[in-house]
């Protein structure tokens, strides 16, 4: 077992949306799809990543 975290400047989902309370269906759209593909490349992967602390 191995924790890994890579840096990412900037704010994150979290803060985005509570900075951004009303949005399009558009832009909701795009956020979901940007999360669900990024969880699908981790385990799609061999070995898969199992990402353990999923919250917006």
């Amino acid at each position: 077992f191995c924790t890994v975290l890579e840096y990412c400047e900037g704010n994150d989902l979290d803060f985005y949306l509570k900075q951004h309370k009303l949005m399009s269906e558009k832009e909701a759209r795009s956020i979901i799809m940007q999360v669900v593909n990024a969880l699908k490349y981790l385990n799609e992967i061999r070995p898969p990543i199992i990402h353990y602390d999923l919250k917006p």
